[in-house]
């Protein structure tokens, strides 16, 4: 598995899924730790730290194990909607533009031994 950290850095326009639960891009509406299911959009800067169980591959969906959110320790499972693309540096969703970068093991074990 690769050590990575993964953002939403763009709302798809309009979402393939709307959300009943958070305004595309709105922390302010959306409750951390919550679970969403496929019924909720994460805000725009949503920023998590783990390891991805499998590459994006188109119409699938991405798996995370989530060691840090935001940069606070938060172990969890992320799984985004369906992919629709996969670049050099990320992948699109039905709601989501992600970008992707791996880091050191060392980088997030770091930031959970700090709390």
């Amino acid at each position: 598995h690769k050590c990575l950290v993964i953002a939403r850095t763009t709302a798809v326009v309009p979402p393939v899924i709307r959300s009943p639960v958070a305004a595309p891009g709105n922390p302010a509406t959306y409750t951390y730790g919550e679970r969403c299911d496929r019924g909720c959009s994460l805000p725009v800067g949503y920023e998590l730290a783990g390891w991805l169980v499998g590459d994006p591959v188109i119409g699938e969906t991405v798996e995370i194990l989530r060691c840090v959110r935001n940069g606070i320790s938060c172990p969890g499972h992320f799984w985004s909607t369906e992919v629709t693309a996969v670049s050099h540096d990320g992948f699109h969703t039905q709601n989501s533009i992600y970008q992707m970068l791996e880091i050191p093991f060392e980088t997030v074990t770091d930031t959970i031994k700090a709390e």
